[in-house]
């Protein structure tokens, strides 16, 4: 369909993680990850609150989505979920987008997680222009498991049906441009003259 920006397809997908492999002198490689959350408040209306998690590899200048946070409880109930799956996947990074609401729901994620490292990130240009500036970079270095769970499936299905005209139910794709974003700014991941081609 014209207009769409991430059409189904676009991202390579994965069976596993990167694994640890043994160089050209022998030596054991053991490749460096973080996993690391970005979330887009939405508190209770149309709007989902979306969260995707992932396995980020900064040397691969690889992303690897493996769950999310996406439906449109109340914030009270995402404080919960929230912290729930930074311990349950060991998240030690996350960004929240102070807009609106999330700049409370951030100072509350700090109380309730001092053992995670919460940004804050405010979004002042406008949503699609940011969307489509981002991307390319989603687009080359975003991995999608072959099989999601239901929960980053339903999340993956809005990513897929953005169009670039789109007004609402674009939270999904969203905070992934948001992701992505943030990796290349504070992380200066995706330089394509440092790309591994390996």
């Amino acid at each position: 369909v014209e207009g769409i920006v991430f059409p189904k397809g676009c991202f390579k997908t994965y069976s596993e993680f990167p694994f640890d492999y043994v160089n050209e002198e022998g030596n054991l490689v053991t490749e460096d990850y973080f996993n690391f959350a970005f979330a887009d408040p939405a508190d209770e209306g149309s709007d989902n609150f979306a969260m995707p998690i992932s396995r980020v590899y900064p040397r691969l200048n690889r992303v690897y989505l493996f769950d999310a946070i996406f439906d449109q409880c109340n914030l009270t109930i995402q404080e919960g979920q929230v912290v729930g799956k930074c311990k349950e996947h060991n998240i030690r990074k996350l960004v929240v987008e102070t807009n609106s609401a999330g700049a409370y729901f951030k100072r509350r994620l700090e109380e309730l997680m001092p053992w995670c490292e919460v940004y804050g990130q405010w979004s002042k240009a406008n949503k699609m222009a940011r969307m489509l500036a981002t991307a390319g970079l989603v687009k080359a270095y975003v991995y999608v498991p072959e099989n999601p769970n239901p929960t980053l499936q339903k999340f993956l299905n809005q990513v897929y049906k953005l169009l670039n005209t789109s007004k609402k139910e674009d939270d999904a794709p969203d905070s992934l441009c948001g992701k992505i974003a943030h990796l290349e700014m504070r992380y200066g991941m995706f330089k394509i003259e440092e790309e591994n081609t390996q």
